[in-house]
């Protein structure tokens, strides 16, 4: 590894779930196999390696089994379904796609893929390395230094620490804490029993970590969060809750890791094997723009064009989507095709079809699952199977 080079760290088990949730679970191929994550997944990895030219890369997946966490707290995400199989079933083809692209892969038993994340990112800062971690996990917001960046990539948006800040209501260096004390119910951490967000930046803010709020009990009553004059005794009672939370919460930076930094393999795409990986979910599109690339050395761009041109079907019939934004997929690799509603025109042609319909499947379409804070994009509907 060039010592200079950035370092990009993907959460590859935050992907999974994330790319799961976005594929709807509707795209299979014409065996039933489910292709959506591996869809989606091959493109946010084609933009990171666009977005992020000139780095290092290492990506980042659970391994199978338990954590340490377990056998400190063995209620440790037990509130989470398992796996479901559609997923499941993709997780073999994800894995050689990531090595097909040529991102080395890692994946330790006994801990977390947060953990591997921490481990490496701790030995990027300790010799000056800028470092993106590419994540949708809130947990590792811990880790963000002068030289450490979190990117949700399905949001375009970057969190230093100004931005863990205005995300959290705290600095990186209280996350621990933050966690501790409100809990995290997606990966069961207790937490303390009626402390929110609210409760939980007021006491670190205004006092400090919860080894200060120890020390300064007393100065709990002056805070101006409701219950504060109440709360001492809650914070005391609730001390061994919050001491196991702060544990579990807490990301290993000590990881036994494959390989050390000035080892990380060179990217190298192997077109055949992904041709072989693509060929079986049928991903027509990025089969052709492969094939150019590896028979023809043809530019991003030019391959572009090409398969966009060889596609039987009608343009007009499907919306324009932009390879620069990361967001978007461009599902014309299953032979759908997609009328814009742009126009009076269009709009009377889709009233008439609804009318005409028996079933009209509809759903909206917005910048993110977050049912609080996200945007409308659009609408979809639909009047065949």
């Amino acid at each position: 590894m060039n010592i200079h080079k950035q370092l990009v760290l993907i959460d590859g088990s935050s992907f999974l779930y994330r790319a799961y949730h976005a594929s709807k679970n509707g795209f299979t191929n014409s065996k039933g196999q489910p292709t959506g994550v591996c869809l989606i997944i091959t493109k946010m990895l084609q933009n990171i390696l666009k977005k992020f030219s000139n780095s290092d890369f290492i990506m980042i997946f659970d391994a199978k089994g338990k954590s340490f966490r377990n056998e400190i707290y063995s209620q440790y995400k037990a509130n989470r379904p398992p796996m479901p199989d559609d997923l499941r079933s993709q997780i073999e083809y994800v894995h050689k796609i990531v090595k097909g692209l040529g991102f080395p892969l890692v994946s330790i038993e006994g801990v977390e893929a947060d953990d591997v994340i921490g481990t490496y990112a701790s030995k990027a800062t300790e010799n000056n390395i800028k470092t993106i971690i590419c994540t949708g996990d809130k947990d590792l917001a811990q880790l963000v230094d002068k030289n450490i960046t979190l990117y949700d990539s399905m949001n375009d948006v970057y969190y230093d620490e100004t931005g863990v800040v205005e995300k959290f209501g705290v600095k990186p260096s209280l996350i621990i804490d933050f966690l501790a004390l409100k809990g995290d119910s997606s990966d069961n951490i207790p937490g303390m029993a009626g402390c929110g967000d609210k409760t939980a930046v007021s006491l670190l803010n205004e006092i400090g970590p919860i080894s200060e709020i120890e020390k300064n009990l007393d100065k709990i009553p002056t805070l101006s969060f409701r219950g504060a004059k109440t709360f001492k005794d809650k914070f005391v009672n609730a001390l061994d809750s919050i001491h196991l939370s702060y544990t579990l919460a807490t990301i290993k930076k000590d990881v036994d890791v494959p390989f050390e930094l000035d080892d990380v393999p060179e990217l190298a795409t192997d077109y055949d094997a992904l041709i072989d990986i693509f060929t079986e979910l049928e991903f027509k599109k990025i089969l052709i723009e492969l094939k150019s690339q590896r028979d023809n050395g043809s530019s991003a761009d030019k391959v572009e064009e090409k398969a966009e041109s060889s596609d039987t079907k009608s343009e007009e019939t499907m919306v324009s989507l932009s390879d620069s934004d990361s967001n978007l997929i461009d599902y014309r690799e299953y032979g759908a095709s997609f009328v814009l509603v742009d126009t009076l025109e269009n709009l009377l042609a889709l009233v008439s079809k609804i009318n005409s319909a028996q079933f009209v499947a509809f759903d909206t379409e917005t910048t993110s699952l977050n049912t609080r804070d996200c945007k409308i994009v659009g609408m979809s509907l639909c009047m065949h199977e």
